[in-house]
């Protein structure tokens, strides 16, 4: 939700306006709709996450509105279309090659 509410507005994206809706990028940038749906998940994280830390399987009220809140998390994350690097990054970590690995995390055998 943070990440839709604090990317570049729309309005504001390098080379301005489109000519035509087929000209425009697919990363929308944060927008009027992604902004209602990233708000709306901040704030009940800020209200219900740290009661589902101290108690999460007892506080079935909490899980539940982080439950709603990760769906709108969601489509704040979609109409900013930030989703789509999150999506391309598979592609492009899937041709790593095998030498890297992080230091401190076990090796798959």
């Amino acid at each position: 939700a943070l990440e839709s509410y604090t990317a570049v507005p729309y309005g504001l994206r390098p080379g301005g306006r489109a000519a035509s809706p087929i000209l425009r990028p697919a990363y929308q940038g944060s927008n009027p709709i992604s902004d209602i749906w990233s708000l709306h998940a901040l704030r009940e994280c800020v209200a219900y996450l740290p009661r589902m830390a101290r108690d999460p399987a007892g506080d079935d009220e909490a899980r539940s509105k982080m439950c709603l809140a990760a769906s709108a998390a969601g489509m704040g994350f979609g109409n900013a279309g930030v989703h789509l690097c999150h999506g391309m990054s598979y592609a492009v970590a899937s041709q790593v090659n095998g030498g890297y690995w992080t230091e401190g995390y076990p090796k798959p055998t």
